[in-house]
């Protein structure tokens, strides 16, 4: 697999791609739809590795022994080292702050994580009775094993297609329009299902496998006719879809052509297009989208913890600390983690990696069924305690300092209501009602 020419531009588009996400996740009011980001993401995806296969298949070094091995070694190359580095600090921080059954849970999602069905436990965990979704410290992980199902199908799908000389291009076009089309319908009968799952998506990853095929299977310029243009009406399409659109809206469904065309354009626009070498290869900007996969994976845990610690919507300043923290440790992580092991001439680095991951995994499940007990603290334990225990609240003035509650009126008997937010909908009435004793 010869590695393809760089383009310092698509890191550039990476680049754009994290901030949006980032930007949303941690001040939602000001980047509403910088969520597509995860869709810029899916396309490069689908372009650089199709690409690689492509180019293989052309030059005629793609017997089916090598092929796997080598492009899943790459794989495991690009993602372990930080992926492994993020989940061993999550549980790691975890313990000290998570109360029990928050440990577990956390305990279960890095065993998702090692196993790259992520996308799939948040599926069937989403729904009203569920924890929010800033208080799950690897939720953005869901894209990651997207991704990686895709990469398991695909291949193999691309190897056969290959050696019975099938039309290439139609059936990619074909898996395309049957991924876009399931999409549209199931965002009208499930958002959950649509958002989470790999084959309402993988039609993200053939919009840029396709161009891929035209760049590399067919031999073509990169460098398009009326670059200048197209790089202009990508950049357009993205900044619309970033400040447009809303998160309450269905998502993907047919708003997601937006960014996934933008992402194409200017990808097709080529590494000369005014856009292109003018901001995205920026070396500011290419250095962002160099750190980007570790940004992504550490800034979503960095602000889950702090809502979990602080509350529901912590003040701007412990954000803003957050994200300080997930950038000193992408930094770390980068050039002491990642690239050292990824570039690494070893070959053990690769069975040490997955060694490594597997342990990841065992530790997390094993956390997960409470092999691994959760923090000792006795301060924790005893807030822990008073969920379950209903005698605990007999002396509720004692533990004032361990459990939230308001009180309203003057002296004399007191009444304490108990519940959840169908208790909590009373509140403004009671206050209402005891606010003149």
């Amino acid at each position: 697999m010869t590695p393809l020419r760089y383009r310092a531009d698509i890191d550039g588009l990476r680049a754009v791609a994290v901030l949006g996400v980032v930007i949303y996740h941690a001040f939602p009011q000001n980047l509403p739809g910088g969520f597509v980001g995860v869709d810029i993401f899916f396309v490069i995806s689908g372009y650089l590795i199709s690409g690689i296969l492509y180019k293989g298949v052309r030059q005629g070094g793609f017997s089916p022994s090598s092929f796997f091995l080598e492009f899943y070694a790459r794989r495991i190359r690009r993602l372990f080292p930080a992926l492994i580095t993020v989940l061993l600090l999550c549980l790691g921080y975890g313990y000290f702050i998570l109360l029990g059954d928050e440990y577990r849970q956390m305990g279960k999602h890095v065993a998702a994580g090692t196993l790259f069905i992520q996308n799939m436990v948040f599926w069937k965990e989403s729904g009203y009775w569920d924890v929010a979704s800033t208080l799950k410290p690897l939720l953005h992980l869901w894209s990651l094993a997207v991704e990686e199902q895709f990469y398991i199908v695909f291949p193999p799908l691309l190897l056969l297609f290959w050696k019975k000389k099938w039309p290439m291009v139609l059936l990619l076009w074909a898996m395309l329009g049957a991924s876009l089309v399931a999409n549209l319908i199931m965002s009208y009968q499930s958002r959950e299902t649509d958002f989470f799952l790999t084959p309402y998506r993988a039609w993200e990853f053939l919009g840029g496998s396709l161009l891929a095929w035209w760049h590399y299977g067919k031999n073509h310029e990169e460098e398009a006719p009326f670059g200048n243009w197209l790089s202009v009406l990508g950049i357009i399409l993205l900044a619309v879809s970033m400040i447009l659109l809303k998160e309450r809206e269905p998502y993907p469904g047919w708003r997601a052509i937006f960014p996934v065309a933008g992402s194409v354009m200017l990808i097709a626009a080529g590494s000369q297009a005014w856009v292109n070498k003018r901001i995205l290869s920026n070396p500011g900007v290419v250095w962002i989208g160099l750190i980007s996969y570790p940004f992504y994976l550490f800034h979503w845990p960095a602000l889950s913890f702090v809502h979990i610690v602080k509350g529901e919507r912590p003040a701007d300043l412990y954000i803003a600390g957050a994200l300080v923290v997930a950038i000193f440790l992408t930094i770390a992580t980068y050039y002491l983690v990642e690239r050292p092991i990824r570039f690494a001439k070893s070959r053990a680095t690769i069975p040490l990696l997955v060694g490594a991951f597997i342990l990841t995994g065992l530790l997390g499940c094993a956390t997960w069924k409470g092999i691994i007990p959760p923090n000792a603290n006795e301060e924790v334990r005893k807030v822990a305690k008073s969920l379950i225990d209903k005698n605990f609240y007999a002396g509720i003035k004692q533990h004032s300092s361990l459990i939230g509650y308001f009180t309203v009126g003057g002296g004399g008997h007191q009444t304490l209501f108990l519940g959840d937010s169908n208790m909590e909908q009373y509140m403004p009435r009671i206050a209402y009602l005891m606010k003149d004793n």
